[in-house]
């Protein structure tokens, strides 16, 4: 029986998905070049989607495919928001992991990095100050990094 894992989050994993499913290089394929008898990789992927929602969706989806690994990208949304501290969106993510570990029972739990934004060539609909962002971005990735 194959391991199944999950990857999770907003429009990023949404796009991972069109790319690799649309791509013409025959080195990438859906399941990551990973053998499909081994592994099989689904993707949930969610444009503008906050961590609530992923959340809510991501339980759902690992009831209904029972992944041995679940790996999240998410929380860029949430970093756009002023009201909302770095510190908080990182407690959210923590207690969304142990939901997913203990209460859900996957075996692994995977967060991906945020990733830092490049400013815009052309005006965008939601845009927020780069510098500001990827500065949030960074304090993020140090939480993580300081949690082990």
């Amino acid at each position: 029986m194959s391991k199944k894992v999950l990857i999770l989050g907003h429009s990023f994993v949404r796009r991972l998905e069109q790319f690799v499913i649309n791509s013409v290089d025959s080195r990438v394929n859906e399941n990551l070049n990973l053998d499909c008898d081994e592994v099989c990789v689904y993707y949930r992927g969610h444009s503008g989607a906050s961590l609530q929602r992923i959340r809510a969706l991501g339980i759902s989806y690992v009831r209904e495919l029972r992944p041995d690994i679940t790996i999240i990208h998410a929380l860029s949304n949430e970093l756009c928001k002023r009201d909302r501290t770095v510190d908080a969106v990182f407690r959210e993510m923590v207690d969304f992991v142990i939901s997913l570990r203990y209460g859900e029972s996957v075996k692994s739990v995977v967060i991906l990095q945020t990733l830092h934004r490049l400013a815009p060539v052309r005006r965008i609909r939601y845009g927020v100050n780069v510098h500001w962002f990827n500065s949030r971005v960074d304090a993020l990735n140090d939480e993580y990094k300081q949690s082990g």
